[in-house]
């Protein structure tokens, strides 16, 4: 199946969880067609952790578009490609983890001021046949801490947070039990 003109080159399973503003500014940052006319991922167009949106440009007599105001920034962890690291298997404790591709689904990762899009590769163990998501918790405990404090990302179950706000409301929490210890003692 060739592409028509008016199709970018876009995974198919992110369709579903990148919001369509994003969709066409980041097709045309990172992918591009195979010879058999799928999507991949260009390497050659890699060149850092975050991707921002294209700028708004105000163009008399024409309508802005949406993409330009409201797109996400990208945060694209690759690290095995981007890290140049060798990253072991966390459950055979042997094989060193081979790419296999980009994982199929992204998160909104919550910010301070906005949200953004995290997405990353999914790494395969040849021994044990078992497949590793670029972002858990085995294999950011590999990283040394230079490389591990570039990852911004609280991990939860079905959400992300970024580490700015969860300090921010670390700070918040400290403050609140402080306050609450100082008026107990006032009372007693």
């Amino acid at each position: 199946m060739r592409p028509t003109v008016t199709e970018f080159p876009f995974i198919e399973s992110w369709r579903a969880c990148v919001p369509e503003v994003d969709q066409q500014w980041i097709s045309k940052a990172l992918f591009t067609y195979s010879s058999n006319g799928h999507p991949e991922l260009d390497e050659r167009k890699l060149d850092g952790f975050w991707y921002d949106p294209p700028m708004s440009q105000t163009i008399p007599n024409q309508k802005p578009r949406l993409d330009r105001y409201f797109g996400h920034r990208l945060f694209l962890w690759l690290p095995l490609r981007l890290c140049r690291m060798a990253l072991t298997c966390p459950f055979c404790k042997v094989t060193h983890l081979t790419k296999q591709g980009l994982y199929r689904l992204t998160r909104i990762v919550l910010d301070i001021d906005s949200f953004y899009i995290l997405a990353t590769e999914s790494l395969h163990c040849v021994k044990c046949k078992k497949n590793q998501i670029g972002w858990s918790e085995a294999i950011l405990d590999q990283l040394d801490p230079a490389t591990r404090s570039t990852f911004p990302v609280q991990m939860m179950y079905h959400s992300a947070c970024d580490t700015r706000v969860i300090y921010l409301l670390r700070q918040r929490g400290l403050a609140l039990l402080s306050y609450r210890s100082r008026s107990l003692s006032f009372t007693i």
